[in-house]
């Protein structure tokens, strides 16, 4: 069973993984505000992603609410989210010919990166002081680097951070983080690989009543880096 399978069944949310390269046949599934949002991207590069994500979106609405035709939309943290159906957490990535899209009732964030070398630089940039340690002595070190980046990316686009966060202060080496700042939110990992690619999804678990949770304040210093996670 392959991982997005087993996790689709253990979590309970929907999926789509699309070929860039099968995208065209599909088009007609966009809105017209989605049709709009397409002609303003100019970088041909840009708009294939675009258009692979949202179709595998649609796919992934088909499965979930057996209704491709859910416009999608953003939230003012830039989070994609379904038209009618605010209370699902929508979360997309694309990268080298695949765009992959998760549809679920609890806020979850997924990324996907294809395993390759990265320079030392990489390492010392972007990851903190406990996964540098932790990848000393690993024979696969190129999947684990991999997937400590998606990890982050997974976690920061749960968050609704983007890339807008210094990944370094992000220590994933655990299975379940603790946000020092936000008692209320814990965020749960599952990682692993998949057609020569490193597989992150990051869910947000329920904070206990009374809780204090993330605000947009939070999320600006974030952002800015006057707090770090």
């Amino acid at each position: 069973m392959n991982f997005l399978k087993h996790y689709s069944r253990k979590l309970g949310f929907a999926y789509s993984l699309v070929a860039v390269s099968d995208q065209a046949v599909e088009r007609q599934s966009l809105t017209p505000g989605e049709e709009r949002q397409l002609a303003s991207l100019r970088n041909p590069g840009r708009r294939r992603d675009w258009l692979a994500g949202r179709l595998a979106a649609k796919k992934a609405s088909e499965k979930m609410f057996r209704s491709p035709d859910r416009e999608v939309l953003n939230r003012d943290s830039g989070q994609p989210y379904f038209s009618g159906r605010p209370d699902f957490s929508l979360s997309i990535t694309h990268n080298r010919g695949f765009a992959l899209a998760l549809v679920c009732r609890q806020v979850v964030g997924v990324d996907m990166e294809w395993i390759e070398p990265r320079p030392l630089s990489f390492n010392h940039y972007f990851l903190s002081s406990s996964e540098q340690a932790a990848l000393e002595g690993k024979p696969d070190r190129e999947e684990a680097v991999t997937l400590y980046w998606t990890r982050k990316e997974a976690v920061a686009k749960a968050l609704g951070l983007g890339g807008a966060i210094a990944f370094k202060s992000i220590d994933t080496t655990a299975d379940r983080i603790r946000l020092s700042r936000w008692r209320a939110e814990f965020i749960r990992m599952y990682s692993g690989t998949m057609l020569g690619y490193g597989l992150s999804i990051a869910v947000i678990e329920e904070p206990a009543a009374g809780s204090k949770v993330m605000t947009e304040t939070d999320r600006m210093l974030c952002r800015t880096g006057e707090v770090k996670i």
